[in-house]
């Protein structure tokens, strides 16, 4: 059952790309619940030094994109080469070269483990069929003492 939600959620995303990004990335209500979530992590990531931060399930980008002058390094994991691709120029044209992607499932991360300062689940965690399994999988990328953040924005109301 969960390769079947995990299939079903790469074809979605895959297959809507752009609309994706402009409908739920892009919308207003959700760009500024996305940069108020971002000003709190900003505030716990200001004055730290060489952070790390992994973004599970990053997509277009929409999450990591706030911290990409504040961190030192971001890795940019998504099952979705549609999202990536969208990711991708947006980094280009913003000229940023911090910003690793990574196409891959996040119940199988190809990362070492203890790399990261931060993991961020940026609207992603409840799309993963294994919940568990995906934060499992973050938790063993967390270095002693880091932090997992999830966030997601509302779908009704404000």
């Amino acid at each position: 059952m969960n390769m079947g939600i995990k299939c079903f959620e790469k074809e979605f995303h895959d297959k809507q790309g752009y609309c994706y990004k402009t409908r739920w990335v892009e919308g207003p209500r959700f760009q500024c619940h996305y940069k108020r979530i971002a000003c709190h992590i900003k505030t716990y990531l200001k004055g730290k030094r060489g952070t790390i931060l992994v973004d599970i399930g990053c997509g277009t980008g929409r999450g990591s994109l706030f911290f990409a002058e504040t961190c030192t390094n971001i890795i940019g994991l998504d099952i979705s080469l549609s999202l990536l691709k969208i990711f991708k120029e947006k980094l280009s044209l913003k000229g940023l070269n911090n910003v690793d992607l990574i196409l891959c499932d996040a119940e199988n991360l190809p990362l070492r483990t203890e790399i990261a300062d931060v993991i961020t689940f940026f609207g992603a965690l409840h799309h993963m069929p294994n919940k568990f399994k995906a934060l499992d999988e973050a938790n063993r990328l967390l270095k002693p003492g880091g932090n997992n953040i999830i966030a997601r924005a509302k779908q009704g109301g404000k």
